[in-house]
């Protein structure tokens, strides 16, 4: 960066946001008859992420004798030079895991947080049984994620961890006497 042609210290430079620079998200509830629908998306946009988990995909070199990333099968070789991924090697002899750009990601997501689909017993039903009120809903959380595809790990939401922030389902009845 400083431009006397040596790496050092004065080439560093901060990289990266943390901080979206558009946060958004869309309620929808539909009523029909006995039925209800809830849908809420949320997203952001704008924010770019140091992705650590690039560490375990994309360098055998930092993890040897782990099991390595899917994505090593496409590393750089004199056959694949067009690959964005390091070649392989067990040793590292270039301080692989330093940070760097390679690591900064574009992390905008777009999510279906929650679907609910619900049915109210009708009125005349509950007053035979003494019920005021019944409902039997179906619902789902964390449904969906539309990510960049520069993206390389599995949950922009939660970049750092292999592990996705993950789907959950209910079946549910409200009941009031």
């Amino acid at each position: 960066l400083d431009g006397n042609g040596k790496i050092d210290n004065n080439d560093q430079t901060f990289i990266g946001t943390a901080d979206p620079s558009l946060s958004f998200g869309l309620n929808v509830n539909l009523n029909y008859k006995q039925f209800n629908l809830g849908v809420f998306f949320q997203g952001v946009t704008g924010i770019e992420y140091y992705n650590s988990y690039k560490t375990y995909t994309d360098f055998a070199s930092l993890w040897p004798g782990t099991n390595w990333g899917t994505r090593t099968l496409d590393a750089w070789s004199p056959e694949n030079s067009t690959s964005t991924i390091p070649r392989l090697t067990i040793v590292d002899n270039n301080n692989e895991g330093r940070l760097s750009t390679y690591f900064i990601e574009n992390a905008s997501y777009l999510k279906l947080r929650n679907l609910q689909l619900g049915y109210q017993l009708p009125a005349a039903l509950l007053k035979k049984s003494k019920m005021r009120n019944c409902k039997i809903y179906l619902q789902g959380q964390n449904l969906w994620t539309l990510k960049n595809s520069e993206f390389t790990a599995p949950d922009p939401e939660n970049p750092n961890y292999a592990f996705p922030i993950p789907a959950t389902y209910t079946l549910g009845i409200n009941l009031e006497f």
